[in-house]
C-alpha cells in the first residue's frame, strides 16, 4: 500500500479542485465561485448564479432601507431579484438613515 495515500490525494486534488488562470480563487465543478471585485470598498468572493437581492440578504441589509449602484449604475429595487452579480462587479450599498 505504499504511495497509494499520496496517489490518491493528488488524483482527488486534480479532479476536483482547479485554479483559474490569474486569479487566486478555487473552483469546484457545480460549485463555482466569482470575485466580486468591491462592495463598499470591500473584496468579497460569492457563488456563481447569485442575484443581488439574495447577496443583500445573506449580508444582512433591509431591502427597504437601502440604495445599491452596480457599476456606477443605479440597480431599480424591482430588478433586485433578477440581477445577477458578475466576476469584476462594483457594489455600492447605500442605507438610508432617519432621524430628525
Amino acid at each position: 500500500m505504499k504511495g497509494y495515500t499520496t496517489t490518491g490525494v493528488v488524483f482527488f486534488h486534480a479532479a476536483f479542485l482547479h485554479q483559474d488562470e490569474g486569479a487566486a480563487v478555487w473552483r469546484r465543478p457545480g460549485r463555482e465561485v466569482v470575485r466580486v471585485i468591491c462592495v463598499n470598498g470591500r473584496d468579497m468572493e460569492i457563488e456563481s448564479g447569485k442575484v443581488l437581492k439574495d447577496f443583500l440578504l445573506e449580508q444582512g441589509f433591509t431591502i427597504g432601507r437601502i440604495a445599491v449602484e452596480c457599476n456606477g449604475e443605479i440597480v431599480p429595487k424591482a430588478v433586485y431579484d433578477k440581477h445577477l452579480l458578475k466576476d469584476g462587479d462594483k457594489l455600492e450599498v447605500v442605507n438610508f438613515v432617519g432621524g430628525g
